[in-house]
């Protein structure tokens, strides 16, 4: 499968929109319909079976168990665990207790941390394994977690069958012949296999349609998300970056060089040249962002990222400003006013305002700034 250009996405608002997207229907997932935050916990449960029993065995257990669910609820178009628990007690305790015949109890016993008695107690009086500790438990969830988190993932994508097959069964949805006949042979098939290539996003296409009709159950996302934060350590991500040891002297020196005879050029032979000036200020202003980072060995610190992106920012707007000239009069001197008119801006509320003595504005070097244009 082919993924899209950068080219063809489209920009809007800080975002790339991919051209899937981009059709006007089309509109960006809720974060109670997104995979990860949305539909991953309340799926867990057909993943701690796949992952616990192997992708072939699981899927044929869990076929047998969304058959007799199925037949119990027949009113029932979603596998989503907060559906399930809403079911009435006497038909959950015939699940349950059908699901313990296929599978050991302890394959479901993790969700038991976030079930409880009091939240789910038909669930948890049915899956409670007193052996397996609270660690073990949760242990288990975040490592299902893991694997699962990536919707794209093999793993996930098994879980979206299972939730799509569940739905045919209750009649919600139907499908084109093509696309029945890649779901008949998702189950028996290796994800190593060619044809996967065609079939896994056909599945994972599909269960995004199942969406329109399914409720999203809020309540249910916020207990499990709290449980798990609450029972499990952040993870600290650290990254170590290699010591800097090109040498840049004779590049930094040669600027240098390079800059003090521009300077001088300047006010030799065209210090009156609007787009000079403008052009070699914003030129010399971006040589001593650079200068600052070398000197101070700021590689990879935050002030050398920030430098980085004023080089580039200073660079774009040289491009502009050369592009635009032939259609702006006088870009060069707008250009100027304009920053000026915004030094001017912070003067105003300085002056309005007030800052503390110790403040870094200098009111004495802002008024130079101000004043020296137009004097």
């Amino acid at each position: 499968m082919q993924h899209s250009k950068l080219s063809e996405h489209t920009f809007k608002k800080g975002k790339f929109i991919t051209p899937f997207n981009s059709i006007s229907v089309m509109q960006a997932l809720s974060d109670e319909k997104s995979w990860t935050y949305g539909r991953m916990p309340e799926y867990l449960w057909i993943g701690l079976i796949l992952d616990h029993f192997g992708r072939d065995d699981g899927l044929r257990k869990l076929y047998s168990i969304i058959s007799e669910l199925h037949k119990l609820a027949p009113e029932l178009y979603t596998v989503r665990i907060s559906q399930i628990l809403k079911l009435e007690h006497s038909v959950q305790r015939k699940l349950y207790n059908y699901i313990n015949k296929v599978i050991s109890k302890e394959t479901l016993s993790p969700l038991t941390v976030i079930l409880t008695s009091s939240k789910a107690p038909i669930f948890a009086e049915c899956f409670y394994c007193p052996e397996l500790s609270v660690e073990d438990r949760c242990s288990v969830l975040t490592e299902t977690m893991r694997k699962i988190m990536d919707h794209q993932s093999n793993e996930a994508t098994d879980i979206r069958f299972v939730a799509l097959y569940f739905n045919l069964l209750s009649g919600k949805l139907h499908l084109l012949k093509d696309q029945i006949d890649l779901l008949a042979i998702y189950s028996t098939t290796e994800h190593t296999e060619e044809i996967m290539r065609t079939v896994r996003p056909t599945v994972r296409s599909l269960e995004m349609m199942i969406l329109q009709f399914e409720d999203t159950n809020s309540i249910y996302l916020e207990l499990f998300w709290r449980c798990i934060s609450e029972m499990t350590e952040c993870s600290i991500y650290s990254m170590v970056f290699p010591e800097e040891t090109r040498d840049i002297d004779i590049y930094m020196e040669n600027l240098h060089e390079i800059f003090a005879f521009l300077a001088e050029l300047f006010t030799s032979s065209s210090p009156l040249d609007e787009k000079m000036n403008v052009i070699l200020g914003i030129a010399t202003y971006s040589y001593r962002r650079l200068k600052e980072c070398y000197e101070h060995n700021l590689s990879n610190s935050i002030s050398g990222r920030s430098c980085i992106r004023v080089l580039i920012e200073d660079y774009i707007m040289m491009k502009y400003l050369i592009k635009n000239e032939a259609l702006h009069e006088n870009i060069w001197r707008d250009y100027q006013l304009y920053g000026i008119g915004q030094y001017k801006l912070v003067l105003a509320r300085h002056r309005e305002n007030g800052v503390l003595a110790q403040s870094h504005f200098d009111t004495r070097y802002i008024e130079a700034l101000v004043n020296e244009f137009k004097e």
